[in-house]
């Protein structure tokens, strides 16, 4: 079985994890053409929730970016009880970045359903 190599993503290793300098920020793309209506209505909701959410959005990724780097400290890696904290905290702010993110696709589909 050949596997193409143009999809080729680096595996992720213990000693090569994101810090804060290497998180960027997210980018979607839609797959659909709206409507110039839909467009309008979208616009408007957005302008409404953009400035908290992305705010929002943007203070969970610096925390996850900064409680990564605190895990790779060697002061927080020799403490068993210090590093599984980081990591629980750490696993909490994903589940609130991956929320955030339903959330706000789920948001753009009621949007497009509703018209």
């Amino acid at each position: 079985m050949s596997h193409s190599h143009n999809n080729y993503h680096p595996v992720a290793s213990a000693d090569k994890v994101p810090t804060i300098h290497t998180i960027q920020p997210m980018k979607r793309s839609t797959s659909y053409s709206p409507t110039q209506e839909s467009d309008e209505e979208y616009k408007q909701h957005v302008k409404k929730d953009s400035a908290s959410s992305t705010v929002a959005c943007g203070n969970d990724h610096k925390v996850k970016a900064a409680l990564t780097e605190l895990l790779n400290d060697d002061g927080v890696k020799c403490n068993a009880r210090g590093s599984r904290s980081v990591q629980n905290l750490l696993m909490d702010t994903e589940k609130a970045l991956r929320k955030q993110r339903r959330e706000s696709l789920s948001g753009r589909a009621s949007i497009s359903v509703a018209k």
